[in-house]
């Protein structure tokens, strides 16, 4: 019940997990959100300069994924290369 009253009034900003919270009002810094909760985001993403070694233009591989995309994964992730 830390909620302002606006919200307790109106349970349309309330959501059913952190997760689906920290999506939908902070995707952009969605790990830092849900924290230790964070389910990792795949998908593709750019590989601006072959910062991972390889020549290729995109990447699906998390350990190489950067902070700043993995916090906002609706922007840089992609479900397919054609995209």
């Amino acid at each position: 019940n830390n909620a302002p009253l606006y919200m307790r009034l109106n349970t349309l900003f309330f959501e059913n997990s952190l997760e689906s919270c920290c999506k939908r009002y902070y995707s952009w810094a969605y790990i830092e959100c849900a924290g230790e909760n964070a389910v990792t985001p795949s998908g593709y993403f750019p590989n601006w300069g072959g910062t991972s070694g390889t020549a290729e233009k995109c990447l699906n591989d998390g350990e190489l994924l950067p902070e700043y995309m993995q916090n906002d994964p609706d922007t840089w992730l992609m479900d397919s290369v054609e995209k």
